[in-house]
């Protein structure tokens, strides 16, 4: 890095500062947001984070030694000229990263890009649990629908045969009781259940006298 300035004095010329560009990046790491970008590229599932301008990388995590420039990229540079955040996949020291990028704003001027790679791997480990969830989700949900859908058949069935039973029961019921013979039926602890009209003539008793 070289930074210069012009002479106030009436000789003329310049003061010129060469430094060293490894060490210059090296302390950038080690400071500030430099540091803070260091702390997040250490955590698990991100593969690096840059943090560039125009002109070049401005802090990085450790693994990254060059990446592509704004000018060069197509998606770098439209996202200089939007507010919102941009996500592709790509490639990175032989591995496909999903990376997310963030124009840098300062005084509503954009002047740089925030760019995070994620693992794909992660990405993908968290799509099959997702997978997984949904097709357990998918069996759960269809064999309640077939438990719901059987009770319900179920129920149905219950009340037809209720019904059923019932007509067969009061006709059977007007049946024997209009016979001419004289019916009487006792259930097993000898109570008497049917008590028939004929019953009635034959024994001076009325049916809801003796019933039960």
């Amino acid at each position: 890095f070289a930074v210069a300035v012009r002479r106030t004095h009436r000789a003329g010329g310049a003061i010129v500062l060469n430094l060293d560009a490894a060490e210059i990046l090296e302390f950038r790491k080690s400071i500030g947001i430099g540091r803070l970008i260091t702390d997040l590229g250490n955590n698990s599932g991100i593969e690096y984070v840059v943090l560039q301008d125009g002109a070049g990388i401005l802090a990085a995590t450790k693994n990254v030694k060059e990446i592509s420039r704004i000018e060069d990229d197509t998606l770098l540079a439209a996202v200089l000229h939007t507010d919102t955040v941009h996500t592709r996949q790509t490639m990175f020291r032989g591995r496909e990263v999903f990376e997310v990028v963030r124009p840098l704003t300062i005084e509503e001027s954009a002047v740089g890009v925030l760019r995070i790679g994620l693992s794909m791997d992660e990405i993908r480990a968290v799509e099959n649990r997702m997978w997984r969830r949904m097709a357990v989700m998918t069996i759960a949900l269809a064999v309640i629908g077939v438990i719901v859908l059987t009770a319900i058949v179920a129920m149905q069935n219950f009340h037809l045969m209720t019904q059923q039973y019932e007509r067969t029961r009061v006709l059977t019921e007007n049946i024997l009781y209009h016979m001419q013979d004289i019916v009487v039926a006792l259930d097993g602890e000898e109570r008497i259940t049917v008590f028939n009209q004929s019953a009635e003539k034959f024994f001076g008793v009325i049916a809801t006298d003796v019933v039960g």
